[in-house]
């Protein structure tokens, strides 16, 4: 008879877990499909808002420039460009204007460091290699001495590297490398608020913007 109970016992715990695993699988997949549903929503919305940005900035005229809050200058003026880029790539730089041609070196290197997460060296290891005759110019056409004095430094270490003078042999243990660069470009990019200095670069070159 204990044995029967204990049988019984058993059997109605089982039952009990089992019924809380359907319920645990079903509020997961119910959890699941809701999660689903949100991010198909945020997709959707920035797509929607990625479109109407490209389109809005297909073109600008003096009005629409004048008329951007200096926040989302830089990314309209941006915008811009990938339209050209997209129209002709193979010949995107002799249809850039010399602002645009500024904003958008500035913006390759920015592109190159990623927030850290890349290195001021990936600009010189990719398509952005193009724009290097305007990279030290274009950080001085802002304004920022300090940044161009940079890149006079690391486009230095560059060539060193790859004529074969940068090696373990003949190299300073304490030189900086594309590292350190890296760190400065970042740590620069704060203090001299660069994104601001692009800002009135703009605006004082309005004509290299609208078209």
């Amino acid at each position: 008879m204990d044995a029967f109970f204990i049988l019984g016992g058993r059997g109605m715990v089982m039952t009990i877990l089992k019924f809380i695993l359907i319920c645990f699988v079903a509020y997961l997949a119910i959890a699941i499909f809701s999660a689903s549903r949100v991010l198909k929503k945020r997709q959707a919305e920035m797509m929607a808002a990625y479109e109407e940005k490209q389109e809005k900035y297909a073109h600008i005229d003096e009005e629409l420039f004048d008329n951007t809050p200096d926040p989302e200058l830089k990314e309209g003026v941006l915008t811009h460009i990938f339209h050209k880029e997209d129209e002709d790539f193979e010949h995107l730089k002799d249809n850039l204007t010399e602002g645009e041609k500024v904003i958008y070196t500035l913006y390759q290197m920015q592109i190159a460091v990623d927030e850290g997460r890349g290195s001021v060296y990936n600009f010189f290891n990719s398509p952005s290699k193009e724009y290097l005759p305007f990279l030290v110019d274009s950080f001085k056409a802002v304004g920022s001495e300090t940044l161009a004095d940079l890149m006079e430094k690391v486009v230095a270490l560059v060539i060193a590297e790859q004529t074969g003078k940068y090696n373990e042999e003949n190299i300073d243990e304490d030189a900086p490398t594309f590292q350190d660069y890296t760190f400065d470009y970042l740590d620069m990019v704060e203090s001299e608020q660069l994104d601001a200095k692009l800002v009135s670069y703009m605006r004082a070159h309005k004509q290299d913007f609208i078209n």
